[in-house]
């Protein structure tokens, strides 16, 4: 049977108050140093572990501001969470808050988990929230204030900050159109991915008021943001228009792939099928051919978001101002060598 509070205070000859009071380091100092000695020397006798989420409870504040990010293989060798940590941490230097990691498994939903209680923050920055949450109504019942990076969607109670995507995907659409490529194939990222609508929704808007068309199913092909799923959209897209001259792809992993299956199959890039990515990844400026792509400012993103929360947790923000607003950071247009003008 487990050793509880109860027994080292009956063992202590103490109330539970002096117990509590001499394993916290916020309030060891109002204990006798004496009976706070005794009081240690049996939680190691007894093995008594303190409930953590109990204390938890009465505490207000952690001056802690926690970031949710996916656990999957190889998650820190990306370059996007490297940023998304940096502009953060370096939003917290110089304040009276610390940073938490708060890694997820994104095959589990986490709408009812008590993020105050169970991981002892005051505040959330959400990276990928629709990978973790299965209802809209998840986030406003967080417990905590949150601030969302991405994937924007109105009348959901969060403030998001973002790189804006329509306008990307609008500035891909404009500079290939000025090169000459015309019959142009999408490789699109996961159908839960708002950001993924937003860049082609941004695209298409450009591609309408020239063409008053918007791109068909058969030059749009998921390669769900990854690297080694690409190889397949691009068969697919090649399969279904032998008439693409130009790949769009709604980020940078995407673009390594295709760059790398139209090599294998004897079609050279940029010539006979220019590539565009999404992102700027530090890789693309090394690839060969160099990836023309989108730089999206995340570093400046990821600090923004902090310093939006921060603003809330210290009393500078109001907090009728902040939920449900959107602050949106320009994005732009990086041209390298995998596109080239007919």
């Amino acid at each position: 049977m487990n050793t509880t509070i109860y027994d080292v205070a009956k063992k202590a000859k103490v109330s539970i108050a002096t117990v509590s009071r001499a394993i916290n380091p916020e309030t060891r100092q109002k204990v006798a140093p004496k009976t706070a000695q005794h009081i240690e020397n049996l939680i190691q006798k007894l093995c008594y572990t303190p409930n953590v989420a109990a204390r938890n409870l009465c505490k207000s504040k952690f001056k802690s501001v926690g970031v949710i990010i996916p656990h999957h293989p190889g998650i820190f060798r990306e370059d996007y969470y490297s940023k998304v940590l940096s502009g953060i941490a370096d939003a917290l230097l110089d304040v009276d808050y610390h940073l938490k990691t708060v890694m997820l498994k994104c095959n589990k939903k986490w709408d009812s988990y008590n993020f105050k209680l169970g991981e002892g923050v005051d505040g959330l920055i959400v990276t990928h929230w629709h990978a973790f949450f299965k209802n809209k109504v998840a986030l406003e019942n967080l417990g905590v204030p949150a601030v969302v990076l991405s994937d924007v969607e109105k009348n959901v109670r969060a403030h998001y900050v973002s790189g804006d995507h329509f306008d990307g995907g609008r500035l891909v659409a404009e500079y290939l159109y000025s090169q000459g490529r015309r019959t142009i194939g999408i490789l699109s990222g996961p159908p839960d991915s708002i950001d993924s609508r937003q860049r082609l929704d941004g695209f298409n808007s450009f591609l309408k008021s020239k063409t008053g068309k918007v791109l068909g199913a058969d030059l749009i092909s998921c390669g769900h943001f990854q690297e080694e799923k690409a190889s397949d959209a691009v068969d697919e897209l090649l399969s279904k228009n032998k008439n693409i001259t130009a790949l769009f792809c709604l980020n940078d992993n995407m673009a390594f792939g295709a760059i790398n299956r139209l090599r294998q199959l004897g079609i050279k890039c940029p010539e006979q099928i220019s590539v565009v990515g999404y992102d700027d990844e530090k890789r693309g400026e090394s690839f060969i051919p160099a990836l023309t792509t989108v730089h999206v400012p995340v570093y400046d993103v990821s600090k923004e978001a902090s310093e939006k929360l921060l603003g809330l947790l210290t009393g500078t923000s109001l907090k009728k101002d902040f939920y449900y607003k959107q602050t949106l950071l320009p994005v732009k247009l990086i041209v390298r060598d995998s596109v080239r003008k007919i």
